[in-house]
């Protein structure tokens, strides 16, 4: 048996609302430090009334800057179509491996509109959307995305639907599709 070179798919960049959440919660956890910097270049942290506050805004900076960190962590960077799994790759958290075994179908979701969800778990637009999610239309799933007008839905048995974003959806499906259809075979 011959093994095949892995097909790489590269993520989507991300979309107009994805860049608008994650800069707007980056001025937000900027602007929770102004305080804390503003009483420590007047000198009036030797008060602690004063020196509560700057610690409480350094808490809530250090909040959204881990916030940010870890979204940035798990965001998808590319998709690899190897001879037995389909691997996403993250920026530091480990690669997700999905099984030939398990997926049922694939196929190109259509546009954004149709995938209006509301995200229960992990991230829902910061460097991405990732995380479990409920769509009227779509039931549960997981998205590793960071483009919701280039969503490819993949069925897998035993588990929430998979949705991912590669730079061309279309192309992608195809070629899974025939490494699926190269994995029955033998």
């Amino acid at each position: 048996m011959c093994m095949q070179k892995p097909q790489i798919a590269v993520c989507a960049p991300l979309d107009a609302i994805s860049q608008r959440l994650t800069q707007g919660f980056v001025l937000v956890g900027g602007i929770s430090t102004l305080p804390a910097l503003f009483l420590a270049l007047s000198g009036l942290l030797m008060y602690p009334l004063a020196f509560y506050g700057a610690l409480v805004c350094a808490a809530v900076a250090a909040g959204f800057l881990t916030f940010l960190v870890l979204s940035w962590a798990g965001m998808p960077t590319q998709i690899r179509i190897e001879a037995d799994a389909l691997v996403i790759e993250r920026r530091w958290h480990r690669a997700v491996r999905i099984g030939y075994e398990t997926i049922e179908a694939v196929t190109v979701l259509p546009v954004a509109a149709d995938m209006r969800a509301t995200r229960f778990a992990f991230n829902a637009g910061v460097f991405g959307y990732h995380g479990p999610f409920i769509s009227e239309r779509y039931g549960r799933f997981f998205a590793y995305a960071t483009d919701r007008d280039k969503t490819v839905a993949i069925a897998r048995r035993g588990a929430p639907m998979l949705v991912v974003s590669p730079l061309l959806p279309f192309a992608f499906v195809g070629a899974l599709r025939e490494a699926l259809t190269q994995k029955k075979d033998t």
